[in-house]
């Protein structure tokens, strides 16, 4: 199978009540902070949606094809076909196209992690977790 670690992590009965209120605390300051979040981006949506129905009443249609100079400082939707006769070219993987937009798309591979965690019981209400890597 290859190479393999192994870890022992130890928690007596102390530390494990002390992360437990820990955790209460920090859940009750999460929902408070979670509340207050909610409550800023409702009104956030409000104000985008008093927006966007002003920018629909305001906004005319033109055509594509030229631009008017009657409609400078106007709200305008303009629709058509996007085309070019430019030839793009990526010149570290020798790559060209007619056209819009090239875009370089990178993965990269890496090895598989598994993990097996068993956890004991010890005397007085500890707990010891060995975990194995490979």
């Amino acid at each position: 199978m290859g190479d393999s670690v192994q870890r022992v992590t130890r928690q007596s009965w102390g530390s494990r009540l002390g992360g437990a209120v820990a955790g209460v605390v920090v859940g009750l300051a999460l929902g408070a902070g979670g509340a207050g979040l909610l409550f800023w981006n409702e009104g956030r949506a409000v104000k985008r949606y008093q927006t966007l129905k002003e920018g629909a009443s305001a906004v005319i249609s033109v055509a594509s094809q030229q631009a008017d100079s009657q409609n400078q400082g106007r709200l305008v939707h303009a629709s058509g076909r996007a085309t070019t006769d430019e030839t793009l070219r990526d010149d570290r993987f020798g790559v060209e196209a007619v056209a819009l937009k090239l875009r370089r798309r990178v993965e990269m591979y890496q090895w598989v992690e598994h993990t097996r965690s068993e956890e004991r019981n010890k005397l007085g209400g500890g707990t010891e977790t060995v975990t194995t890597y490979s």
